[in-house]
């Protein structure tokens, strides 16, 4: 799929504010946790990890990370990183970390569900509905003290917003920590993603698949979660959080994905 003159001027700007000239670059990496080494990292030392993480190693054998910011990184943001891997597939770059397997076997015998209600979502739950009535407490405690005592209404005021912000902050916790959530399941002919308020999964045929890739990367309050990275044929970029897949069922999901012919790792 061809970029157009936006996306080009946007990955170009991006890549020389990340000081990466397209001429100097022997090879790049993409859906990769990476640990440098320390003698050949530009421009510091440290490792990356979770999404949009790019590694590019140069002709002159340093290395230069970088990672796109961003909890979504394919919903609206000014960049997405599939037009990075396809400007630089243009340009005969190669992509060091993507290889095709070889395929065993067209389909699978048996339909595979992944959907488990983990610790850390019970305890995300525990502390989401404490929020929520501790917001409203404080909120109806402030109404009762602005009509019980109307001298220090602005104090209840500020005192009731201060509940509103709680309420605020337990609604999404429970929305983000664990309706947004997706579930696995592996069909004969296609990758199925579940979540409780979509009536609509995601599907992703076999067939479409190119690269998939387990991570983790902060999404609520700082907390890191599980997130799958896919890269379709089309090279469009997809990632979805899927805390309600066990993280001890990833190893078998990339074996299954890789007897697919499918190039599937896992970075977590």
């Amino acid at each position: 799929m061809a970029l157009t003159e936006e996306e080009t001027y946007k990955v170009e700007r991006w890549l020389k504010r990340k000081h990466v000239n397209v001429e100097e670059v022997a090879g790049f990496t993409f859906m990769q946790y990476y640990k440098p080494r320390p003698s050949k990292c530009k421009p510091y030392w440290r490792c990356l990890y979770g999404l949009g993480v790019f590694i590019f190693t140069l002709k002159s054998g340093f290395v230069r990370g970088t990672q796109l910011q961003g909890m979504w990184l394919n919903m609206g943001l000014r960049l997405n990183p599939a037009w990075i891997v396809q400007y630089l597939l243009a340009r005969k770059i190669p992509f060091t970390n993507y290889e095709t397997p070889f395929k065993q076997v067209d389909s699978l015998s048996a339909i595979r569900t992944y959907d488990e209600f983990s610790k850390k979502m019970r305890s995300r739950r525990r502390w989401g509905i404490f929020e929520l009535l501790f917001g409203l407490f404080i909120f109806f405690g402030a109404c009762w003290m602005i009509f019980a005592t109307p001298h220090v209404w602005l104090a209840g005021l500020l005192v009731s917003l201060i509940g509103i912000a709680h309420v605020g902050l337990s609604l999404s916790t429970l929305y983000q920590g664990i309706s947004c959530q997706y579930a696995l399941k592996l069909e004969p002919q296609e990758m199925v993603l579940l979540r409780p308020d979509e009536d609509e999964p995601v599907k992703f045929a076999y067939s479409d698949l190119r690269k998939v890739n387990f991570t983790s990367a902060p999404f609520v309050s700082r907390e890191f979660i599980s997130f799958i990275e896919l890269l379709d044929a089309d090279l469009a970029y997809h990632c979805y959080p899927i805390e309600r897949v066990p993280v001890k069922k990833f190893d078998e999901i990339v074996l299954i994905l890789r007897q697919l012919g499918i190039d599937a790792t896992n970075s977590f």
